[in-house]
């Protein structure tokens, strides 16, 4: 039996900004990162906004909060540095949580006050992202 698997990722996006200098901003290196224009590897694709993305990879998981504190304790204490970042350069912030359920096992999914008063703090937004698979 396969239990269901959380993914929460921590994104800055906008019209147009240096990956690097957020990287060095933050002190926090990414994920994955990727410049309005280019084309996405091995597709015809190309990217719409430059990205700057922090992820907790998929973890078996029955409470998304246990994905959400990861992020939150990589920066909660960088509040003043993400005000200042969305200032100089119009980005957004997006949380997205990613789920896949297998074999029916639906993870708990809630947002604690921690977590909403800090998305709150930097004007982030929350995506859901979910999968049944068998």
């Amino acid at each position: 039996m396969d239990n269901s698997r959380v993914m929460v990722e921590f994104e800055i996006s906008g019209d147009r900004f240096d990956p690097a200098t957020l990287t060095e901003m933050l002190g926090v290196t990414p994920t994955k990162t990727r410049i309005k224009g280019e084309t996405l590897k091995g597709k015809p694709i190309t990217n719409k906004y430059t990205i700057w993305l922090y992820s907790t990879g998929y973890k078996e998981s029955n409470d998304v909060n246990v994905q959400l504190k990861e992020i939150y304790s990589v920066f909660i204490d960088k509040i003043q540095i993400l005000k200042q970042i969305k200032k100089l350069y119009d980005v957004e912030f997006t949380i997205c949580i990613v789920i896949k359920i297998y074999s029916d096992e639906m993870p708990a999914i809630s947002l604690d006050h921690w977590l909403i008063e800090f998305l709150y703090q930097i004007h982030a937004h929350v995506e859901f992202d979910t999968y049944v698979l068998n």
